[in-house]
């Protein structure tokens, strides 16, 4: 799940973890801590992204 919710392409994050710990039927003690650091990898992975072009272009 983590690996799912870290993977910043479309189709993938919060709500699609969200949505399929659910079909999976997983718990939430287990589910919430997945979904939310993997949306900290997320998050890391597209601020280094866009601060590399930021400086490129600068």
């Amino acid at each position: 799940m983590l690996i799912f919710v870290a993977i910043p392409l479309p189709g993938t994050g919060v709500w699609s973890g969200s949505l399929a710990a659910a079909l999976l039927d997983m718990r939430f003690k287990w589910a919430f801590p997945a979904i939310f650091v993997g949306n900290l990898i997320a998050a890391f992975i597209i601020m280094t992204l866009s601060n590399g072009v930021m400086w490129i272009f600068s």
